[in-house]
């Protein structure tokens, strides 16, 4: 059975893309996104914010999937 975790954060979002490109947590094959690449991912989030003037308090979810192997 698979595992969802949802956990909102106000830590640097520059801080959750290197914990989650980190080779030891995430191999490289499952890594994706909607819209950008694991290398753009944390400017094009930066830049959504500041579109959206969202740029203070909360700064993003992180979503966890977990599958049985």
């Amino acid at each position: 059975m698979a595992i969802i975790k949802r956990i909102a954060s106000n830590s640097s979002l520059k801080g959750i893309i290197n914990y989650v490109k980190d080779i030891e947590k995430t191999s490289d094959k499952i890594l994706s996104g909607k819209d950008c690449t694991p290398t753009n991912a944390l400017n094009k989030m930066i830049c959504t914010k500041k579109v959206w003037g969202k740029t203070n308090k909360r700064q993003y979810h992180h979503i966890i999937q977990s599958f049985l192997p």
